[in-house]
């Protein structure tokens, strides 16, 4: 399950929060947040590449 922070302006990054085996959403912000609860990996969104990288 999938459970998305979203920002009082709608238009800055948002916080994503799900499982390591949720499929990661592509329709965010710039510098979106996704946090995997179960591995406690942490990755940002590039809208220029439409990838998640792992910090």
């Amino acid at each position: 399950m999938i459970t998305i922070k979203h920002p009082r302006n709608g238009l800055d990054p948002v916080e994503v929060y799900g499982l390591s085996s949720d499929e990661k959403p592509v329709n965010v912000p710039n510098a979106s947040v996704f946090y995997e609860m179960d591995s406690k990996k942490m990755f940002l969104f590039c809208a220029q590449n439409k990838t998640w990288l792992e910090q």
